[in-house]
């Protein structure tokens, strides 16, 4: 019997009858037809899996890597700053991030600087997620978005720029000013500035806030009518053309001035009296109340929030509460001294205080350190906290 799997020499193939030459061949084929749908398979499955994991895998993002491993780190902490005005701390991917009047500036684990880029905002908004830097001019046009390999997109609105959001797949949501005949307007772009969606109203919108996963644009608005303020928060799919919220929700004599996500379809909207939870995928809600405290300052994370608060009349000392989607509060911690920010990092959250650092998960109170009385913000990166004070930027462990 000859072996299958040997290919056949030419006087073989002459003593095979035509009906086993059809079956041979009839095999041959079949046999071809699986290697292509198997590489078919792998090139769907390799494409299905790079769409997913752009964000790791971007050319951006490993060649930002490849340069920090030639160049290795510069700097250590502390970074001095005096004489420049330092308008935020926070965190880019691994990076901690400065962002000035004149530049925004990468910084890394040890306080190296990795790059910066010259940024010349005057009234500049930032926003950040994962690798993305988003900047914006305040009641101007310009906009761009930024990694640590460089400038994505830089681009110019239509009408002044009111605020802006990005989201991890670095697509931008822009709430301007609107057309003749409209209060405002929202447009989001993608990572390299295509409109993906445009839309124009009547009502005066606040704030606005993209879906991690990219299938939606909230925004967040209010309005006066017969002496009741009221603050609407309305959600839409970028995927549809129906002028109709796909989810809704209306609170009375409540101000809402922040809108973020707490991931891919909750939304939480904060307000001097508390906050809202919205479940965008079936319109539940939940109206947290702080109780008649005041709210000092508060940190959005990937599934909780963390409110810092003070009995009105106190002038110092206070509680952080952390709540759940739900609006339940799962801790109390209390502090003592000057509130300073309240910052996250997606899991954890850092209290600032004039004298401390406090780690914060939604099972109560971590990890301290005492700093310098001066600090102004605070970022959580891994075991330690970096905090921008008047004259420079220091890094303190968490013990």
């Amino acid at each position: 019997m000859l072996d299958k799997r040997r290919r056949m020499t030419a006087e073989e193939m002459q003593e095979l009858t035509p009906a086993q030459r059809r079956r041979m061949h009839r095999r041959r084929a079949k046999r071809r037809m699986l290697v292509r749908l198997f590489t078919l398979l792998l090139v769907c499955l390799l494409v299905v899996t790079l769409w997913k994991n752009w964000d790791a895998v971007a050319p951006d993002k490993w060649w930002g890597n490849l340069q920090d491993s030639l160049a290795g780190s510069t700097g250590r902490y502390p970074v001095d700053v005096s004489g420049v005005n330092m308008k935020r701390l926070t965190l880019s991917g691994k990076y901690t991030v400065t962002f000035s009047d004149s530049y925004l500036t990468y910084l890394d684990d040890n306080g190296g600087e990795v790059v910066r880029y010259a940024c010349t905002y005057p009234s500049g908004l930032l926003s950040t997620a994962g690798q993305y830097v988003l900047l914006a001019e305040q009641d101007g046009r310009r906009f761009r978005l930024n990694t640590r390999s460089g400038v994505v997109f830089e681009g110019t609105a239509e009408y002044p720029i009111i605020t802006a959001a990005v989201n991890a797949k670095g697509q931008m949501a822009l709430l301007t000013q609107g057309p003749q005949g409209y209060t405002v307007q929202v447009i989001v772009y993608d990572r390299r500035g295509k409109v993906l969606y445009t839309r124009s109203r009547n009502q005066q919108a606040v704030d606005v806030a993209l879906s991690a996963d990219g299938s939606q644009v909230g925004l967040l608005s209010v309005q006066a009518t017969d002496g009741t303020l009221y603050s609407i928060v309305d959600v839409f799919s970028l995927s549809s053309t129906d002028t109709k919220p796909v989810c809704s929700h209306t609170v009375n004599n409540m101000l809402l001035y922040r809108l973020e996500y707490l991931g891919d379809t909750w939304l939480t909207a904060i307000g001097e009296s508390g906050a809202v939870m919205l479940d965008t995928k079936d319109g539940l809600s939940t109206v947290y109340s702080t109780g008649g405290m005041r709210l000092l300052g508060y940190a959005i994370g990937d599934n909780t929030l963390a409110l810092a608060l003070r009995p009105y009349g106190d002038t110092g000392d206070g509680q952080v509460q952390v709540v759940n989607k739900k609006g339940e509060p799962s801790c109390t911690v209390p502090f003592s001294g000057e509130f300073r920010q309240l910052s996250s990092n997606g899991k954890r959250y850092v209290l600032l205080t004039d004298s401390a650092v406090t780690e914060i998960t939604a099972a109560g109170q971590g990890k301290q350190a005492a700093v310098d009385n001066d600090g102004q913000q605070a970022v959580l990166t891994g075991h330690r906290v970096v905090v921008l004070g008047l004259n420079r930027v220091q890094a303190y462990d968490l013990k």
